[in-house]
């Protein structure tokens, strides 16, 4: 009878021995995941940092040029061709500042889901025309030439312009920032099985293949090309999210040091009443 007890339990004993190690490899595998997400928190709160830190001086420097330039103006000994030179260098720093700007709020009401398309019958080769129109100083300053190539049947296509115009924007300001000097940027305009096209081809600085997954990081800056600079930071990211709100799409093809080829991919939406979008009436965005 004693017998008996005694294989029971060592039976009972040996549960408890699977029991225990079971549980203590499971601890392991907490730990471990533990410590993982751990290590992803530092290196998120290491890249927030630095983030904020980048678009502090995207806003503070040329806030403290104009600043600086303004006060010049205010001396009224100033010369006349000194006065326009100045004027000229605060426009300058003032678009760069106001570009930054706005897409921190939009990239906020992205994060805070407040934003929702507006389909209108978009003129798109007439919102690419205004949109190089305002970049005009930016591309004479590199002597870059910006060509439009528009296969498109009709020139107007039902999709949300202000935020067409919003993702052409950050295109172009990426495309002017990572052309070589006397380049060209070129677009072309068309339809792919019922969606709209739009390809923006710079040549310059170009993107590591290893690291094309990485450009719609909000928090992440490649050390070459298409997110250092000017507009970059949350410009990608701001893209790609709009496009998601449109139910499109993004595709790129790069080198490094030869250039980069960026398409947008954008279903047509449903027109609200018709509308025909003239784009003077969303303007403000980036007067």
């Amino acid at each position: 009878m004693s017998e008996i007890k005694e294989k029971e339990l060592l039976v009972e004993l040996n549960k408890l021995i699977q029991i225990n190690y079971k549980r203590s490899k499971q601890s392991e595998i907490l730990l471990k995941e533990l410590e993982t997400v751990d290590n992803q928190i530092i290196e998120y709160d290491k890249v927030k940092s630095q983030f904020l830190s980048n678009i502090r001086n995207e806003i503070n420097n040329p806030l403290t040029a104009i600043l600086g330039m303004s006060a010049n103006l205010a001396n009224r000994s100033i010369e006349k061709e000194e006065v326009h030179k100045t004027s000229n260098l605060i426009y300058q720093e003032a678009f760069d500042l106001n570009f930054q700007l706005k897409n921190i709020f939009i990239a906020a009401e992205l994060q805070a889901g407040e934003l929702i398309p507006e389909i209108v019958n978009a003129r798109i080769p007439e919102l690419i025309a205004q949109i190089t129109k305002k970049f005009q100083h930016k591309t004479d300053k590199k002597k870059l030439t910006i060509t439009l190539t528009n296969k498109l049947e009709s020139d107007t296509f039902r999709t949300d312009s202000e935020k067409i115009y919003l993702m052409l924007s950050n295109l172009l300001a990426n495309a002017i920032e990572n052309s070589e000097l006397k380049g060209n940027i070129n677009f072309e305009i068309k339809i792919v099985q019922g969606e709209l096209a739009i390809i923006v081809q710079y040549f310059g600085i170009g993107i590591k293949l290893d690291d094309s997954t990485n450009i719609y990081d909000r928090f992440k800056q490649l050390e070459e090309g298409s997110i250092k600079g000017f507009g970059g930071y949350v410009g990608l990211s701001i893209i790609k999210e709009l496009l998601e709100l449109l139910g499109g799409k993004i595709s790129v093809e790069s080198e490094v040091m030869v250039g980069s080829t960026f398409t947008l991919f954008i279903p047509e939406g449903i027109a609200q009443e018709d509308l025909n979008a003239q784009f003077g009436a969303n303007e403000f965005l980036f007067e």
